[in-house]
């Protein structure tokens, strides 16, 4: 029986977290769209103000008619924002629905433990969300900088560093979650009476607090320590490129660049900086020049800055090894700066690396804030 009931209260409280997940989903947007609302309507209150001092108002006056169907645009506007992303409800209530069953799960030790436990959960999962996402943008860049050769100069800056960026993020990611955690939290509290969920009793010891800091800051010591090792773990596993130029005239027709792949090759791109002349292009497994490996297409050079060649080469099927670029120029005052990048995918050991950083970030972050709840809870028993 008491099993059964255990059941329940976690079924219910995953029925009123994904609900309140839904309504707390439903409210920001709500509240998002009364800014831009507001922000609209301060603008054109700014454009009357200056009508008026110009002498025009009475050329353009805003009439009772004119602010009701402002007003009814406004509306249908916000409504269609909420409608075209309707669905994402969803996942803001799944989150809702794990967070209730977590704080259920802690919920008997004190109702403000398990408060604390529902704010941590909500505060991991947004960070895995934002872990995930960060890295899958830095693949995605590294396949942009491939198919747009003028992105090449900002390569550092659109790759910034990775442990900065992360860790940025982590702390907005953070205030984020505490954010939809307080309308969440308020959602659940007005929804569980509602299905007659039993509220934990308070009452938090001195002795639990000592047991709960030994083990936050047990788990917050060997994510720290563990994470510079994690971070050269992706670095070295996880996708990257490699670029360079070489500058091609009559006394250096031809170059061969040797490309040094660790990991599994997927493609190189090469393209012009200005220049004149025909450029062949391929890549080769050897340093003396002979038959190409894969072969590209033959860039005709322009003077125009404005404009460039593209050529790219496929290395999908390649073992992971050092090849070969060569660069062949011809013409009547062949002269021209080539660029070339290559990308490497990431090994199969990729995802473990990206899933070991995720972790040991989402842990350290944890560790942190619940060692600092139960230092207040012991300070305060004291």
């Amino acid at each position: 029986m008491a099993s059964k009931n255990r059941d329940s209260e976690l079924t219910k409280g995953a029925g009123a977290g994904f609900l309140a997940g839904a309504l707390s989903f439903l409210a920001l947007l709500i509240a998002v769209e009364f800014l831009f609302f507001l922000a609209g309507f301060m603008s054109m209150l700014g454009e009357l103000a200056k009508l008026h001092g110009l002498g025009m108002e009475e050329q353009y006056q805003l009439t009772p008619q004119l602010l009701l169907l402002g007003l009814l645009n406004a509306g249908a506007t916000a409504v269609g924002h909420i409608w075209a992303i309707r669905l994402g409800f969803l996942p803001l209530g799944a989150m809702g629905a794990v967070t209730g069953v977590i704080q259920r799960l802690a919920g008997r030790p004190g109702r403000r433990r398990a408060h604390r436990v529902g704010l941590l959960a909500m505060v991991a999962m947004m960070n895995v969300i934002l872990l995930i996402w960060e890295l899958g943008r830095r693949q995605k860049i590294n396949e942009l900088l491939i198919k747009n050769p003028q992105y090449f100069a900002w390569r550092e800056m659109l790759l910034e560093s990775l442990p900065t960026t992360l860790i940025v993020g982590l702390v907005l990611a953070s205030l984020a979650a505490y954010l939809l955690w307080e309308v969440w939290h308020w959602w659940y509290r007005q929804l569980t009476p509602l299905l007659w969920l039993r509220e934990a009793r308070e009452g938090v010891g001195a002795g639990e607090s000592r047991r709960w800091l030994q083990v936050s800051g047990v788990a917050l010591g060997f994510c720290l320590l563990s994470l510079m090792p994690a971070f050269d773990f992706y670095q070295r596993e996880g996708p990257d490129t490699i670029s360079g130029h070489r500058w091609l005239d009559i006394n250096t027709p031809r170059v061969a660049v040797p490309l040094k792949l660790e990991k599994r090759p997927e493609r190189v791109a090469v393209s012009n900086v200005q220049g004149l002349g025909q450029v062949e292009v391929y890549i080769s497994d050897g340093a003396q020049e002979g038959a190409p490996l894969r072969g590209g297409e033959s860039l005709t050079l322009s003077d125009d800055i404005h404009q460039y060649s593209y050529s790219e080469i496929s290395l999908v099927g390649l073992p992971p090894g050092t090849y070969y670029l060569y660069l062949a120029i011809s013409g009547q005052n062949a002269r021209g700066l080539m660029r070339y990048i290559v990308l490497e995918q990431g090994t199969a050991l990729m995802g473990l690396a990206a899933w070991t950083l995720t972790l040991l970030l989402t842990g350290a972050l944890v560790s942190a804030l619940l060692l600092a709840f139960e230092v207040g809870d012991l300070v305060g028993t004291l």
